[in-house]
Parts: C-alpha cells; structure tokens; sequence
C-alpha cells in the first residue's frame, strides 16, 4: 500500500526544484565572508565558512530529495523503520567521532588546549563534511516526528463499563 500516488508531472517538478536547490546550495561557497569570520580557536582552524556552508546545505538538500520521495511512496512502517535507521547511524557517528578525539585528539593535546575538547568536538563536527552525520541526523529526527503514526495512536470509544455491561445482557 502507497502512501500517495506521484504523477511523472510532479515527480519532473520535484526533481528541476531539487537539482535548482542543490546547485544554489553549493553556489554558497562563492560568498563574500570575511576571514575574521572564520573558525578558529584554541582548538584548530577550519576551512573557510562559506565553503562549510556550502558542503553541509548540500548534503541536507541531496538527502532531503529523497527523502520528501520515500515520505511520499512508502508505507508508514517502513518510513518509521527507515528514520530509525538513520537516526541510529547518525548516533553512533556522533559518538565515533567523540571516540576518535578522546583516542586521537586528547593524548596529544597540551594542558592548555585540554579545557577546549568539547570546542574541539564541534569544530570536528562542523569541519567534517566527508560524512553526513548531522544531515542524516536532522532528516531522521524530522521525519520521525512528522510522520503519522496510525498504528500507535489509539481513539478510545465513548463506551464506559455500564453501558458495555448492558450490551452483554441484552444478547
């Protein structure tokens, strides 16, 4: 069973909206920013921010096509199993990375460096566009909650006992 019926009309739409999305995302990075805007700290420097921009605004919009097409096709359980999925994923990247800076990072970091790790995670979080973890994270989180769960939610009948009681000794 189909959640809902894509014409090649609407589907053609969606993918000249999509495709212009992804372009225009990733057009970002030719943004005049100044350097002083960049992310530096005690804790590293990164990239310029209008290439980040670019990087993570493109996986988000290469992600959210299909996932708009799977919220459209398939059946609510698998929609629900499939944002779980990512969410579980995206987790375990979470704490991958948390784990690679606490075995990588932290031996070799001085003493003065130390109190910025949780600095150091985001900026690893920020500068990591080699991996989806924080796209995946927000479709999956955005689709589970947007999501209608028929089968969880229950509408309870204005019956009460006395009134079931009498049913059973009319027949």
């Amino acid at each position: 069973m189909t959640r809902d019926t894509l014409t090649t009309e609407t589907l053609a739409k969606a993918l000249i909206v999509w495709g212009a999305a992804l372009y225009g995302s990733l057009q970002l990075q030719f943004l005049p920013i100044a350097e002083e805007h960049g992310i530096c700290g005690a804790w590293g420097c990164g990239p310029p921010v209008s290439a980040l921009l670019a990087c993570h605004l493109g996986w988000l919009v290469s992600l959210a096509g299909p996932a708009w097409l799977a919220g459209r096709v398939l059946p609510t359980s698998w929609l629900i199993a499939l944002a779980r999925t990512g969410l579980i994923l995206s987790v375990g990247g979470l704490i991958g990375v948390a784990l690679h800076e606490a075995l990588v990072w932290w031996p070799q970091a001085n003493n003065w460096s130390r109190p910025y790790w949780l600095h150091r995670y985001f900026f690893e979080l920020a500068t990591l566009v080699d991996a989806p973890i924080l796209q995946v994270l927000l479709i999956s989180a955005t689709t589970l909650i947007c999501t209608p769960r028929r089968t969880l939610i229950r509408i309870r009948h204005p019956t009460t006992a006395p009134q079931m009681a009498e049913r059973q000794v009319q027949v």
